[in-house]
């Protein structure tokens, strides 16, 4: 459809042909859908991984070391200072990352999760676990954060599984359609 065809149906009328600065809206505008329709495309792929992420993590739970050493790592803290009763919130923020993802992602009780952080109550582990899926709803940082952690434990996992399986394959093939 030409421009002038375009700004009519639109309600618009030129006695001449169109002014450029409606050409360069229009190109401007061009430029922009198909930056839209490439975004949609890579959240749809993101949204294809992060399934295929949490049917793998549903079948091969992580351990508890592998949770803590990947938020240790990706917080630049080790795992003493998750575990210890420190309450410095450059220690305390990961640790209640790691209560979150403990009891998101493995079978362990809140008190065998307490136990094996620092000898700690179930009631700190619960507690710790309901902060951390408040501040999601209302953080995307922490958001995106928990997003990379679910991927980098993912990421230990199958390594672990890949080493007991020598070489098999763990993920299903990607669907192309």
């Amino acid at each position: 459809m030409s421009l002038m065809d375009d700004a009519r149906l639109n309600g618009f009328s030129f006695e001449e042909s169109p002014p450029d600065e409606l050409r360069e809206m229009r190109a401007k505008l061009m430029v922009l859908q198909a930056m839209v329709e490439r975004h949609d495309r890579l959240i749809d792929q993101q949204g294809e991984v992060l399934e295929r992420l949490t049917n793998f993590m549903s079948e091969h739970h992580p351990t508890l070391r592998e949770i803590m050493d990947a938020v240790a790592e990706y917080y630049s803290v080790t795992r003493d200072e998750i575990e210890s009763h420190k309450h410095i919130q450059y220690f305390s923020h990961p640790r209640l990352v790691v209560y979150y993802l403990a009891r998101k992602l493995t079978r362990l009780s809140l008190t065998n999760i307490a136990d094996r952080i620092g000898g700690r109550d179930h009631t700190t582990i619960r507690t710790g676990f309901f902060k951390i899926s408040h501040q999601i709803r209302h953080n995307e940082v922490l958001r995106d954060d928990i997003d990379v952690l679910r991927a980098r434990i993912a990421e230990k996992v199958m390594e672990r599984e890949l080493a007991t399986t020598k070489g098999g394959t763990l993920l299903p093939a990607p669907v192309r359609q």
